[in-house]
């Protein structure tokens, strides 16, 4: 039951945002740059290649492993407190 309300809350994101870029898109780019107006497939594809173009193809939009849980910040306070002791003499 989990895993439906899981797939239920992806699909229902990326509908909304796919229908928001499509919305958007048809209402700037015609009246800016003389642009075509895009269909809901259209907009499906430009939100997949500006994830591809900015996040890559790892887990999702900006996450970064840096600042995940994952991330050991312990060890990050260790190795600057190293760096200002050096700093220091």
């Amino acid at each position: 039951m989990r895993i439906i309300k899981i797939i239920l809350k992806v699909t229902l994101i990326l509908v909304i945002s796919t229908v928001l870029i499509m919305l958007l898109w048809n209402w700037l780019i015609p009246d800016i740059f003389k642009g075509p107006q895009v269909t809901f497939i259209q907009s499906a594809g430009l939100l997949l290649l500006s994830k591809l173009l900015f996040s890559g193809i790892g887990r999702g939009f900006g996450r970064h492993r840096r600042y995940g849980r994952h991330y050991d910040w312990k060890r990050c306070s260790e190795k600057t407190e190293e760096k200002s002791e050096e700093n220091k003499t």
